[in-house]
């Protein structure tokens, strides 16, 4: 038995089951690019993700079976007088023992991902509790009796967590606390072999570092990240255009429109398994809405119509964090076209609805150095005592999209 037979025999019970990459990926807990590298031979799976496709594929034990055939380490076992071996049959059973049941998982899944859909509603703050008392939770379900493939739900959903606590320590300026929670779930990326988890850690860097205004190290960082990310992946998608965005701070046009291509490639590969407005999922709109930011940083008045198409996409309240960043790229565009009251007019759109967050005040910054040249214009001169008023309160803000 090789690790070919199991690697055939998975893909052989997926296609009588009818089922997709994605149904076996999402019941075992993996991403999907990950079951297909298993089914191609290139990833061997861990014992505990072995029994976890078994489990996927309804494969009873005999999936599990070959893997342990491929895997086999010879070793002695003490037996009891009927020829049984009793290591394995007290191991049997100290795995079924558990105080975690599968409900209490699925609970805890749900409310993963109803805080990760919240991420543009929510202040990061009160998001932030939420997430702080549902990882109480699960260290608490983690101290108690798991199965393996319980423990693994466990650390997976811990993954995400850590990356939204990442998110939203950035957004509020707590960059000590966003490193160590990114550690974390780069650390549980590799315990769960959740790729998808690790690429994701990435991208939250290299968006560090382009609020960082540091474009080289952000453009690497990018790069890093897509090369770990699942292909198809939202993550792909989602690190693609922070490439395009920090090379259009470096001026390089070509490799701002190759990443857009890759992330426009990505985009359609991507599997529909999560809901738009989830934060970890990368939909059409954003990509429209990122085009432009790439496009206001490289200088192309191309721009303006991105911007304009996303302003008013956005304009309907349900995504306001969004609609502040269009203003701001539109903003950006028309001041450098040489129209400061429009421009002028986006920053305070942008800045008036209170819906940005610290993690980017440059941004804002930027549009107003832009515009700040134009005196006596009726525009530039509001948007400038707005920021007058709210820099002894809130400050300019902007935020993760």
């Amino acid at each position: 038995m090789n690790r070919s037979d199991f690697a055939a025999d998975l893909a052989r019970r997926r296609a009588d089951a009818g089922m997709s990459l994605a149904n076996v990926a999402a019941r075992a807990h993996v991403n999907r690019g990950y079951v297909h590298r298993v089914e191609r031979g290139e990833r061997w799976p861990s014992r505990a993700v072995g029994r976890a496709l078994d489990a996927a594929v309804a494969a009873d034990g005999a999936l599990l079976a070959r893997w342990e055939a491929a895997d086999r380490e010879p070793q002695e076992l003490s037996t009891s007088r009927d020829g049984q071996p009793t290591e394995l049959l007290e191991l049997a059973a100290r795995a079924r023992a558990s105080d975690v049941g599968s409900t209490t998982l699925d609970l805890l899944a749900r409310s993963v991902d109803e805080m990760a859909r919240a991420y543009t509603r929510l202040p990061p703050a009160e998001l932030l509790r939420r997430v702080r008392a549902s990882t109480r939770q699960i260290g608490s379900l983690l101290d108690g009796r798991a199965t393996l493939a319980q423990r693994r739900r466990l650390l997976t959903s811990a993954g995400w967590l850590a990356l939204l606590a990442a998110t939203l320590h950035v957004d509020l300026g707590q960059r000590s606390a966003a490193g160590a929670a990114r550690s974390v779930a780069g650390s549980l990326s590799r315990e769960t072999e959740y790729d998808e988890i690790g690429a994701w850690a990435c991208e939250i860097d290299a968006w560090t570092a382009l609020v960082d205004q540091d474009w080289p190290r952000a453009a690497s960082l990018a790069a890093a990240g897509e090369a770990q990310a699942p292909s198809g992946s939202p993550a792909a998608a989602q690190l693609a255009v922070q490439a395009a965005r920090a090379t259009a701070r470096l001026g390089d046009g070509p490799q701002v429109r190759a990443a857009l291509r890759r992330c426009a490639a990505a985009l359609d590969r991507q599997s529909q398994d999560r809901p738009p407005d989830h934060h970890f999922f990368f939909d059409g709109d954003k990509f429209e809405l990122y085009t432009g930011t790439a496009l206001a940083w490289l200088g192309d008045p191309a721009a303006e119509d991105y911007a304009r198409h996303a302003a008013a996409r956005y304009d309907t309240g349900s995504q306001p964090r969004r609609l502040a960043t269009a203003y701001l790229d539109l903003g950006l565009v028309l001041a450098r076209l040489g129209r400061p009251d429009e421009a002028a007019h986006c920053g305070v759109r942008a800045l008036g609805a209170n819906h940005l967050v610290p993690s980017n005040a440059w941004r804002a910054d930027e549009l107003i150095t832009a515009v700040r040249g134009y005196r006596g214009v009726p525009e530039v001169e509001e948007l400038r005592e707005l920021v007058r008023h709210k820099s002894d309160t809130t400050g300019n803000r902007s935020t993760h999209t």
